[in-house]
């Protein structure tokens, strides 16, 4: 599955991403994620996608709040 493939499927089930998911290049998607949506997100990249391993999470320190980047 291409990447672009990836982001108009994210977009068809989420339409609320629709100003926050890019690709920047080959095997890179971003995707900024509200909270209490990340794990409707996360379990379709899992269940639909077959997105299978994490390979990390990165923290950053926001000053007012914390945000994190979930490799997957």
């Amino acid at each position: 599955m291409s990447e672009e493939n990836i982001k108009d499927a994210l977009l068809k089930k989420f339409s609320f991403l629709q100003d926050s998911v890019r690709v920047a290049r080959a095997r890179r998607i971003f995707a900024e994620v509200k909270q209490h949506d990340f794990i409707d997100v996360v379990l379709f990249l899992k269940e639909e996608l077959s997105f299978t391993i994490l390979c990390g999470i990165t923290g950053m320190d926001e000053v007012q709040s914390f945000g994190f980047i979930y490799h997957i």
